[in-house]
């Protein structure tokens, strides 16, 4: 084969070589040239007569360092910045600090020895360029960085070292260091100890130079990379500055004499009226009245001109006068330009085919002006219109989101304050909650200004949150006035443009000119038909997303409003927290204050603001929310020793519902009755007692609502209608969740907060209860009359105040106790809100005794992931997502505290199957998982034990509300419980064919004994069903109900509630449409397997009556 680079012409070969040579020859000659120039460099500092020799050591220790991080010396622009300068930052920092102040003032030295200044570093298309010899500054950048560590680091500094400091930060620190610092992007922080250690000694009395000050504020700027004029705009924002970007204004001096309040005090708030009205500067007004000036004066002529038919000279009939009134060119002559004076666009071909001066006369615009109707604003208009748009007439509710603080002089609290000093320190401290320095210092401003009339500042502020009356504002005056102001954006920016080319008058009478051509609506008096769409608009206004100072100033109201002792706080606060909490557009009008309002509320820690702390929780609705409702509970209750589940029991609100569960209002005619039909949600039901005949029927009729009054009172229990619905469920997972938290009351307290709550009592009055007094203890359900009703049948009054009481449970009762139980509530028809006296109780196996540390009771299960999630997690354990492809998850453990027995359950569970995809869950979490151990830890107030206790250990309640909390998780979410069949279709994704194993567990599943809930379940069944109408047509075998059809016979597993036909064992599928309310027969709610089994059984008893055809083709032999 011959070599295909014969092909190439000799010379070319030649030329090529040639290039080579040269290009490497260069590459070296350049790399000699920047070796040697760093080189030359360094022996001249090193040299340098007057050095410091310290200084000149730690120079040299430092270059050899950082020169040690590569093979080829290469100090960029930001070398110290860079990861692999960590080592020359770390040895920095390690210098003594009168080192380090000492190595900078070298530095100094050097700089003005060597001669270099400016930037050393020029960027085309972002890449570095340099000269034919190469990079020559490579050890000014080792110097530049050095300085700037140093500055970083910090160091002590007498007057003159700080002044030299600042002017090198300010003037002399390369720009390419981007001094700006730079949060969330891979540049390095920039804290500036330098700086902060001048403040300081500012602090304590050092004097600095005028223009070490002015180079302090040029440093500001180059922090925030801003410019000057952009400061005040920045400060008046009133957020929280960095540590040394504040520092800096400290040294400046800046703002000292203008404080937040000052600068509040000099910006106009929005009113919502008046937020279309423009940006209305000293320099801008100006502006607008000269510019109705020119108008007044030209429309003065358009009349004159008009009225004597053009005779008389003026710009409409002298060209010449034209082109001089208004600096008109000879291009501009020949087309409208004034259709486009105030418009960055460029005229159209037709609009230069057009004439252009007379055209002007035959413009419907002077037309209108010519009119002996049309007129122009006068000055006294114009002086209405800004004092509308500053609010001071036709005033409308503040917005709350502009720059200026709403009613700033409330904070001069009747003038006990004129200088704001309050306000200044209320808006100093951004953070989640107040610091105790802060909090003492309230309390002094508080006692200075006087507490009443501090209060008294707060509530005409806060006042202003509430204020959404829009019907006393003139809509029609203010759609004029918001049409006069729409010209101002479009006059400054036309005004900006065409004053580059001539006079500022010649600028306005040309803007003028072209606002006449148009018609003059702008510029003149004229009805409005646009009031509506003005009222719209301010309504879309009101309500949204305050602005970061007054968001500053409502939490520092609101923290200060805790250190003041006056019932009225906490109805205040919670008001407020409503405002703060209301959400327009898909955002809170502040969340930073409304968290602060919970939290102020949970520091006074009184009754009534726990009361306003639920009511804040149900009117809210949000669950980030209702976490920092909890907490602020929890805090309240710390400050008066109440437990969190105690404080929530108080704070909930009984509704007015009476000791029969119901709460009837008249709304005219009809008696509308509000009732507690279940543990879980209540009713409204209405009666027209004026028709003999009438039935009840659900919700409020329109016919009832008469008057104000009576819509007021509907809303009220609607209202309340939708709170029960929330809160019902929460107080009963509270009163079953006492077992886990061993929960014990003072018969006062008790009787108070479950009893004498006409909402929570009835839950509590369908439960037994446990009354101890010494060594007696007394079981019993309370009645309405103040007596408990016993097992037997008799009723005895409550014992004493000093009994105490808990929950009854039967995990340590006589098996005829419980009997006497169950047979009790059979008897009086009580139906309980939980399983209590059908509860099952699990106690350790011998299975487990020889496991010794761990259950496999529930090992094995496959349970659909994020049910199961979802339910542990509701009931208070601590659960994660088993994620695909993240072994780690498996690992993280799912654990339930029980700190009043000292344990903490572990369950573990791993992913199974194929992951479900991101937009189901928001991440590829499986879809399923398989359950394996339980184990039990020691815990204590800090830690959980790593090793597992034994079994038999674990006190006998918390390891039996354990085992059945999982089961009842289990039974709702198994794959293999029949009430989640559902035929997917054949795009179904994520079959569970496609998890191992799961045809075997489903069969396995359904014909099992599942243990205590069965048997327990077995006994319940056994003695509810004599009493149906199906009874002749059941009976028991073993692990199943059989249920004798007029077709064929079932089964039905007591288990898990899985259908069977009883002949051939074939599975019959059968979806449930009734949920456990529909059984009101049941001795208890919350139990969705035995509601199932029993719904069934009645179906399946009477299958000659199916017209389901899913069922029926499940029939067909």
């Amino acid at each position: 084969m011959s070599d295909h680079r014969t092909n190439i012409a000799p010379e070319l070969l030649t030329a090529l070589h040639e290039a080579r040579d040269a290009m490497f020859a260069s590459a070296a000659l350049r790399d000699k040239n920047e070796h040697d120039s760093l080189a030359s460099k360094r022996d001249h500092a090193r040299l340098m007569p007057g050095a410091d020799r310290q200084s000149v050591a730690d120079l040299g220790a430092l270059f050899d360092l950082a020169a040690a991080r590569t093979p080829r010396v290469w100090f960029s622009l930001r070398w110290v910045t860079e990861d692999e300068a960590k080592k020359s930052r770390a040895a920095i920092r390690a210098l003594p600090a009168e080192r380090r102040a000492s190595l900078f003032r070298h530095l100094l030295a050097v700089k003005a020895h060597l001669g270099w200044d400016g930037e050393l570093e020029i960027y085309a298309n972002g890449f570095p360029v340099h000269a034919p010899e190469g990079d020559v500054w490579l050890f000014e950048k080792f110097c530049e960085g050095v300085m700037m560590a140093l500055c970083d680091t910090g160091y002590p500094v007498d007057a003159e070292l700080a002044t030299r400091t600042l002017d090198w930060l300010a003037h002399h620190c390369p720009q390419g260091y981007d001094l700006k610092n730079m949060a969330g992007r891979n540049y390095w922080k920039k804290s500036l100890g330098a700086v902060k250690g001048i403040a300081q000694a500012v602090a304590k009395g050092m004097a600095l130079p005028d223009v070490a000050r002015r180079d302090a504020l040029i440093v500001f700027d180059r922090y925030h990379d801003i410019s000057a004029d952009a400061r005040d705009t920045l400060l008046a924002k009133g957020g929280t500055l960095e540590p040394a970007a504040k520092a800096l204004l400290d040294i400046s001096g800046y703002g000292r004499q203008d404080t937040f309040f000052q600068r509040m005090q000099a910006i106009a708030p929005t009113r919502v009226a008046a937020a279309r009205c423009g940006d209305f500067s000293d320099a801008n007004w100006a502006l607008y009245r000269d510019f109705h000036r020119e108008v007044r004066a030209l429309v003065d002529d358009v009349k004159r001109a008009f009225a004597d038919g053009f005779a008389s000279p003026s710009w409409l009939s002298d060209p010449e006068a034209f082109r001089a009134t208004f600096d008109v060119s000879d291009d501009e002559m020949a087309w409208q330009w004034w259709t486009l004076e105030g418009s960055t666009s460029s005229p159209t071909p037709e609009i230069l085919a057009r004439p252009g001066f007379a055209a002007l006369r035959e413009s419907k615009g002077l037309q209108r002006v010519a009119e002996a109707s049309f007129r122009s604003y006068a000055d006294a208009e114009l002086e209405d219109f800004q004092r509308f748009a500053r609010g001071e007439i036709n005033p409308s509710p503040f917005t709350f989101d502009g720059e200026g603080v709403p009613d700033i002089a409330a904070f001069t609290f009747e003038g006990a304050d004129g200088e704001g000093r309050f306000l200044d320190h209320l808006v100093s401290l951004d953070a989640t909650k107040p610091s105790a320095k802060w909090l003492k210092a309230t309390d002094e401003h508080l006692a200075r200004i006087g507490v009443d009339k501090a209060l008294g500042g707060f509530v005409r502020w806060l006042g202003h949150l509430h204020d959404h009356s829009l019907d006393a504002v003139d809509w029609n005056y203010t759609s004029e006035a918001t049409m006069a102001f729409s010209t101002l954006w479009r006059l400054c920016d036309g005004f900006a443009r065409s004053s580059c080319h001539r006079s500022p008058q010649l600028a306005l009478r040309r803007l003028a000119l072209d606002s006449l051509w148009s018609a003059g609506v702008f510029v003149g008096p004229h009805h409005s038909s646009t009031a509506d769409y003005a009222r719209s608009d301010a309504e879309n206004r009101l309500r949204r997303p305050m602005s970061e100072p007054c968001v500053a100033v409502a939490r520092g109201v609101v923290w200060a409003m805790s250190r003041i002792d006056d019932a009225r706080v906490p109805t205040l606060l919670e008001a407020a927290g409503r405002e703060f909490y209301f959400k327009k557009f898909g955002d809170f009008r502040s969340k930073v204050a409304g968290n602060a309002v919970l939290w102020s509320l949970g520091q006074i820690g009184t009754l009534e603001a726990a009361y306003a702390l639920a009511r804040l929780r149900r009117a809210i609705r949000d669950k980030s929310v209702a976490k920092l409702v909890d907490t602020a509970l929890e805090a309240a209750g710390a400050r008066v020793g109440i437990g969190l589940d105690d404080m929530q029991d108080l704070a909930t609100s009984d509704y007015g519902i009476g000791p029969d569960g119901t709460r009837t209002e008249m709304l005219g005619t009809f008696a509308v009755t509000l009732a507690v039909v279940s543990s879980r949600k209540a009713t409204l039901m209405s009666l027209d007692t004026s028709a003999p005949k009438a039935r009840r029927k659900r919700g409020i009729p329109k016919a009832a609502l008469t008057d104000e009054n009576a819509n007021a009172l509907a809303d009220e229990l609607a209202e309340a209608e939708a709170d029960i619905a929330l809160l019902l469920p929460e107080a009963r997972a509270r009163l079953q969740s006492a077992w886990r938290r061993d929960r014990c009351w003072r018969l006062a307290d008790w009787r108070e907060r479950l009893l004498e709550n006409g909402l929570v009592a009835t839950l509590s009055r369908r439960l037994i209860w446990r009354f101890n007094t010494g060594s007696v203890a007394l079981d019993g359900i309370p009645r309405g009359d103040g007596t408990i009703l016993l097992a037997d049948g008799e009723t005895l009054p409550l014992p004493g105040p000093e009994a105490s009481v808990r929950l009854w449970h039967p995990l340590a009762e006589r098996v005829g106790a419980v009997t006497a139980w169950r047979e009790r509530l059979k008897a009086s028809e009580i139906r309980q809100p939980f399983a209590q006296a059908w509860r099952a109780s699990y106690v350790v196996t011998d299975a487990e005794r020889e496991t010794r540390t761990y259950s496999n009771r529930f090992a094995g299960h496959i349970l659909h992931q994020p049910p199961l999630i979802a339910i542990l997690r509701k009931r208070g354990w601590i659960a994660a997502s088993r994620v695909a492809y993240d072994e780690r998850s498996d690992a993280k453990p799912n654990r339930l505290l029980l700190p009043a027995f000292g344990v903490a359950a572990e369950f573990w569970f791993s992913g199974v199957g194929a992951p479900s995809t991101p937009e189901d869950y928001g991440a590829p979490n499986y879809e399923y998982v398989t359950t394996d151990r339980l184990m039990f830890h020691a815990l204590d107030a800090k830690s959980v034990a790593a090793e597992p206790l034994p079994l038999d250990q674990v006190p006998a309640m918390a390891f039996s509300e354990t085992l059945c909390d999982l089961e009842s998780a289990i039974d709702a979410t198994s794959v293999a419980a029949d009430r989640f069949w559902s035929d997917r279709g054949a795009d179904a994704r994520r079959p569970l064919s496609e998890v191992p194993g799961a045809a075997r567990y489903r069969d396995a599943f359904a014909s099992a004994n599942r243990g205590e809930a069965q048997a327990v379940r077995k006994a319940f069944l056994e003695s509810l069903l004599p009493s149906l109408s199906i009874a002749e047509s059941c009976h028991f075998a073993g692990d199943w109900l059989i249920v004798d059809g007029k077709r064929m016979t079932y089964r039905i597993h007591l288990g898990s509630g899985a259908s069977q036909l009883a002949a051939s064992g074939r599975h019959l599928c059968i979806v449930p449409t009734a949920g456990e309310d529909d059984l009101g027969f049941l001795s208890f709610e919350g139990d969705a397997t035995t509601a199932l089994i029993l719904s069934k059984a009645m179906l399946l008893a009477q299958d000659d009556r199916i017209e389901d055809p899913t069922i029926l083709s499940q029939l067909a032999p």
